[in-house]
């Protein structure tokens, strides 16, 4: 059984509202969809690239984040990484919808977003149809 590795930035007890600027985060290892260990980092500081690094660095494959500059986001693809972003949300309640396979989920998006990823009242989305950057439909 393959183990997943999820990073989450986290604010208090809630996603952090902007991944650019997060110190902290939640380094999950999912199994069969369940959580099996759970550990908090420390983000460098320093920019949104940097923080991306590390990440990969810890060999997660996915970040569960808020909002995010389209330069980072950019960047995460380019490492491979999937970036489910504008998730707003107590942890638990976040952390409970991924492994159930339900994000992006409207209630649990920043205000504005739908959970397609296409910004209410925008003729185009900025993301692919199942809500997360640097990935296929289907493919995970």
């Amino acid at each position: 059984m393959v183990d997943k590795l999820v990073v989450m930035t986290v604010w208090s007890d809630r996603v952090s509202p902007l991944f650019d600027v997060s110190q902290r985060a939640l380094l999950l290892t999912i199994r069969s969809g369940r959580v099996v260990e759970q550990e908090e980092v420390a983000l460098p500081f320093g920019t949104g690239e940097e923080k991306l690094a590390f990440i990969r660095r810890l060999r997660a494959d996915t970040v569960l984040c808020g909002a995010v500059s389209q330069v980072v986001a950019a960047h995460a693809v380019k490492l491979g990484l999937r970036l489910i972003p504008f998730v707003a949300g107590q942890v638990e309640d976040v952390l409970s919808a991924y492994t159930a396979g339900q994000l992006p989920k409207e209630e649990l998006s920043m205000p504005g977003w739908h959970a397609e990823g296409v910004r209410k009242g925008s003729a185009q989305g900025t993301q692919p149809s199942d809500g997360a950057l640097g990935s296929k439909k289907g493919s995970r």
